[in-house]
């Protein structure tokens, strides 16, 4: 195949969880793709690319530096991304982080008297002391800046290599998760910088996000999807409770799959739903429902709900995007 005629498959956050086990599923299940990885450690990228080169020889792999939660990293990753490729058919929008946090012992112990335990432990709900979060040098939550904002900037520099612009047609596909959840949501403080729940709000903007993308640039050939993998061992969740207490439950884990089929777990099942989606027509399939990847005892499957967005709330975080897109590009371009 000519290489200007390859898709091209960037995906950001690739150098550890999701991103990580997305990028050798995508190489294992397409070929004739090339797979553009970032990440905002310059040394641990060349790393990962290395090992990714050694492991699939024949692959199409290049990596670009990018921190999306630092606007000039995005704005200079644009840069780069241009040099390399006229076209982009698939953004793995995945890159994210939750504000540091401990567990709540108390409130995981009457979780198993009262019921809502398993809600608690996919959720984070009730469980999770998570601290007020950071700002970045652009005065923008660092969740948030991470979640949502710096793939809005990244998406809309990179419009004119989207869709009918350049690619065919190009799916855009967001790692969400369980944790978008509205009760998370404050609408006076979209990047959550008040708030203890900057995680789960930032997850639910950008489900937000993606329906106004749908609205908006579908008829340009561009669609947006949201995606939950479920619960992954990572270095998120081992953010949360040592490694060791995950990898002791394990075989409760995959006990309980038999009532809760969001535990799944590896990797490869973690990141089915993503490469699902590069197989589908876009134009098939509806984008008011988001994809949650289940597990079971003899494999995974995909549970489609839809999601959970009022009109009003969609149009405030697209405008209020916009509005910081701006300030944010101001200070930087002056």
């Amino acid at each position: 195949m000519d290489v200007a005629d390859q898709k091209v498959a960037l995906i950001t956050g690739a150098t550890s969880g999701i991103g990580l086990g997305l990028i050798e599923k995508l190489l294992k299940d397409r070929r004739n793709l090339h797979v553009c990885i970032t990440g905002r450690n310059p040394e641990k990228l060349a790393g990962v690319l290395s090992t990714i080169k050694r492991r699939f020889p024949e692959a199409a792999v290049s990596s670009v530096v990018l921190d999306v939660s630092d606007a000039r990293s995005v704005l200079h990753a644009v840069e780069e991304i241009r040099k390399k490729f006229h076209r982009l058919d698939f953004l793995f929008l995945n890159a994210g982080m939750m504000p540091s946090s401990r567990m709540m012992w108390l409130n995981a112990i009457k979780g198993l008297f009262n019921g809502k335990i398993i809600h608690m432990f996919l959720t984070g709900e009730g469980m999770l002391d998570i601290a007020v979060d950071k700002k970045t040098r652009d005065g923008i939550s660092e969740t948030f800046a991470t979640n949502v904002f710096g793939h809005y900037l990244l998406v809309t520099e990179l419009e004119d290599l989207l869709g009918g612009f350049g690619a065919d047609y190009t799916q855009i596909i967001w790692t969400s998760s369980g944790s978008a959840l509205r009760s998370a949501f404050d609408s006076s403080d979209i990047t959550h910088l008040k708030g203890k729940q900057a995680y789960g709000s930032s997850k639910y903007c950008m489900d937000a996000l993606s329906l106004t993308i749908n609205e908006e640039w579908n008829c340009r050939g561009i669609y947006s999807h949201v995606v939950c993998p479920g619960t992954v061992l990572s270095s998120m969740t081992f953010a949360i409770l040592p490694s060791w207490f995950w990898y002791l439950l394990l075989p409760l884990f995959f006990l309980l799959r038999i009532i809760v089929r969001s535990f799944t777990l590896t990797l490869d099942a973690g990141t089915s739903g993503l490469v699902w989606l590069t197989k589908q027509a876009p134009d098939s399939l509806d984008y008011h429902q988001k994809i949650f990847t289940r597990a079971t005892w003899f494999g995974t499957y995909l549970d489609f709900k839809k999601i959970d967005v009022d009109e009003a709330t969609k149009e405030l975080v697209h405008d209020q995007l916009q509005l910081l897109r701006k300030r944010v590009l101001q200070k930087i371009r002056g």
